[in-house]
């Protein structure tokens, strides 16, 4: 009747034994092997199709495709392997998750349609650091809980998604380091919710216009245009509603979210995910594995912008 094995930071090697998936733990809820040193999966099958909510393999040297998820997956996390391959077709099937994380591994191909139609309870969908190439998808569901997309360190092109407007929820967005060309997304200044908004090192061009409300960027806290094609003067109405870096400092806390469901079970554990970032400061890659709620940060560097500092 074991539902919770953890066996996370340790020095475990080899592959993951086939005990584990052969049916001898019908009700496994929570499987946690993270950050040991395995390197597959013997004779792996999906286990507890109904029940298994959380599948946390990151930070291994896991090679090969990532591993299949059962449809009642809640929390996926398999970043910081050696995976390889395009995103597999059951990824469109998750229709609960709410934390897919594949980040910082080798995964190519592009980006399923499905990828923004895939669940209305997704949070977290955090794909860096892998060579995806094509276009970002739509996302289409609507009332999404969509929190947090890190889709930086690949080689996207195209434009942004203009459904991201429709996430009202989001608090970090980073497409740093594709080759995404577009004009600043305006569309983005209404979302109530953002405190972090990188769009570094990638081909966006044009003026940023003047605002048409005071309403825009209230809660921006992070904001990274570095290295891209802007041009032209930057209005001054375009940081005066930045209310939140006008702000005292508060309590000292971080960005992260409980990865608890609508529907959850007594007495279970879901876990936290804290958003992390990189900052390039001074030539060097800063990497934070948790962002302060009181940094701020502006760089506008690697531009064509003109004309007087706005006051």
């Amino acid at each position: 009747n074991l539902n919770w094995l953890d066996l996370s930071d340790n020095n475990i090697r080899g592959e993951v034994p086939f005990w584990v998936w052969n049916g001898s733990f019908n009700a496994m809820q929570y499987l946690n092997l993270s950050r040991n040193f395995l390197t597959g999966l013997d004779r792996y099958y999906p286990i507890n199709p109904l029940l298994m909510y959380t599948m946390d393999l990151s930070h291994n040297i896991l090679k090969g495709p990532p591993p299949e998820a059962p449809p009642s997956i809640l929390s996926y996390l398999v970043s910081n392997n050696m995976m390889t391959g395009a995103l597999p077709p059951w990824i469109c099937n998750l229709s609960s998750a709410i934390t897919l994380d594949l980040s910082s591994n080798d995964l190519t191909g592009v980006l399923p349609v499905c990828l923004g139609n895939i669940s209305k309870s997704l949070m977290i969908l955090n794909l860096k650091g892998n060579n995806f190439h094509g276009t970002i998808p739509e996302i289409l569901v609507r009332g999404t809980r969509l929190t947090m997309i890190d889709l930086s360190d690949n080689q996207l092109q195209g434009k942004l998604p203009r459904s991201l407007a429709n996430c009202k929820m989001l608090e970090f967005i980073n497409f740093g380091n594709n080759f995404i060309m577009d004009t600043f997304p305006s569309l983005l200044r209404s979302l109530p919710e953002l405190r972090v908004l990188i769009l570094r090192s990638n081909k966006f061009q044009g003026v940023i216009e003047r605002p048409r409300s005071s309403s825009t960027f209230l809660k921006l806290r992070i904001l990274d245009l570095s290295n891209n094609a802007f041009i032209g003067k930057l209005p001054m109405e375009f940081f005066q509603s930045w209310n939140a870096m006008k702000s005292e400092m508060g309590n000292f806390t971080y960005m992260y979210k409980y990865l608890t469901p609508s529907r959850y079970l007594t007495y279970t554990y879901y876990g936290i995910y804290d958003f992390s970032m990189t900052v390039i400061y001074k030539g060097l890659n800063l990497y934070y594995p948790k962002i302060s709620k009181v940094f701020m940060i502006i760089d506008l560097s690697s531009n064509f912008f003109k004309g007087e500092i706005p006051g």
